[in-house]
């Protein structure tokens, strides 16, 4: 409360009247709260960003190297089993650096028409690895579930992350049930909750056997950073991450828990059109496709300069390399009639990626440039000049495949 008091004094100086005022600044400083609770996620997006750009180097470092050994000839079984095993972390390590980039939203989903027990079933044997022995992953679903449109990727975050919160809700182990279902909600449903609309809705719900979550916890979950682990057991993004998910996906989630009774997840999203077209989610298992073509690599960090190399001169291409966007367009101009391909990176000091392919097309209009970010940038609107894009870190045959298509492309 802010009060204001106005006393009025006769000619003798004896009060005759008081005007008083009382303002209620409870809203005021309720919005000045959240505006200072949004500014300080913004900040620590700008940071979570900035963190998984620098993680993404490493980890391009880690499972490139790797993968090239893996595919070395009569590669000894002990090591190959540890160097998959490293490159199996550096996997795993990746689905992080993709949390921070969705918090920071620096990273924009690609939609598409799926079947979700297709991406259920690809993505098991990983949740199993994962969870370990003691938990048990039951699967019911409904045989005539109508397909969704979503980023897979996405939706396999959504799911892990359940998962290993269904897990750490069961330290001595329990029954995780994941079951579909097609749902339709009618105008008067929608009218007790604002924010649902009437509709065609799969209905995944993800029930664990856990320990369970107070009211007051459930009230907080969704929040980032929140979490019920100790210092150094959980970073509480996981959950953050998959409300934001569920809601660029044009859907909502919903939890109801009981101490000692287990937690139940319900995520409602909106069921894709027929006339979309579908695409199968398992991975395209593409060969490593090779070539003896000139490629110029621009990268300001010099441990990705020589993994990129490796790997492309194992794919047999003669590699140029250039640390940093001004190196990479004196080299451009001084070796252009031999350069067939560039790849660069984006984020880079003095010249970034964008500026540095705007600088070649001076140079040459029709330069075939690969763009290479730790995000995933393809949809951002600045895509001139740009041929292609690879999203650190990247796999081979990810990257053996872009080439060719970039070079074969007239």
């Amino acid at each position: 409360m802010n009060e204001r008091c106005e006393t009025y004094y006769d000619s003798t100086g004896n009060p005759v009247r008081s005007i008083g005022t009382v303002q209620d600044i409870t809203e005021k400083k309720y919005l000045e709260s959240q505006l200072l609770q949004s500014q300080k996620m913004e900040v620590i997006g700008k940071l979570a960003g900035g963190v998984a750009h620098d993680f993404n180097n490493l980890l391009t470092v880690i499972t490139g190297y790797s993968e090239m050994i893996l595919n070395t000839p009569n590669l000894p079984d002990e090591v190959k089993d540890s160097l998959q095993e490293v490159y199996n972390a550096g996997v795993r390590a990746s689905s992080l650096t993709k949390q921070l980039l969705l918090f920071s939203r620096k990273s924009q989903p690609q939609f598409q028409l799926y079947d979700v027990h297709q991406i259920i079933n690809d993505y098991m044997v990983m949740m199993t690895r994962t969870l370990g022995p003691s938990i048990e992953m039951i699967v019911l679903k409904n045989a005539y579930i109508s397909k969704i449109m979503c980023d897979s990727i996405q939706f396999q975050q959504v799911i892990m992350n359940l998962a290993v919160n269904a897990r750490d809700a069961m330290p001595q182990g329990g029954k995780i049930i994941i079951q579909t279902d097609n749902i339709d909600l009618d105008a008067d449903y929608c009218k007790l909750y604002g924010y649902t609309k009437p509709g065609r809705y799969l209905l995944l719900s993800f029930t664990d056997t856990g320990i369970g979550m107070s009211e007051e916890v459930q009230n907080h979950i969704f929040e980032p950073f929140f979490t019920t682990e100790d210092i150094g057991k959980g970073t509480g993004l996981g959950l953050s991450v998959v409300y934001g998910i569920i809601k660029n996906h044009g859907g909502w989630i919903n939890v109801y828990s009981v101490l000692g009774q287990g937690t139940t997840f319900k995520i409602y999203l909106p069921i894709g059109e027929a006339d979309w077209g579908s695409i199968d989610s398992r991975e395209n298992k593409e060969e490593m496709l090779k070539g003896s073509e000139t490629v110029l690599l621009v990268d300001d960090e010099q441990c990705l300069l020589e993994v990129g190399s490796s790997i492309l001169s194992y794919l047999g291409y003669k590699v140029l390399k250039a640390q940093g966007g001004r190196k990479g367009l004196e080299l451009y101009q001084e070796k252009q009639a031999d350069i067939h391909l560039v790849i660069t990176d984006l984020l880079m000091p003095e010249m970034d990626g964008y500026q540095f392919i705007k600088s070649l097309k001076e140079v040459n209009p029709k330069v075939k440039v690969i763009l290479v970010s730790g995000a995933d940038i393809k949809y951002n609107g600045h895509n001139e000049g740009i041929s292609e894009y690879l999203v650190k870190p990247y796999k081979i045959n990810e990257l053996s495949t872009i080439v060719r298509k970039v070079l074969d492309n007239p």
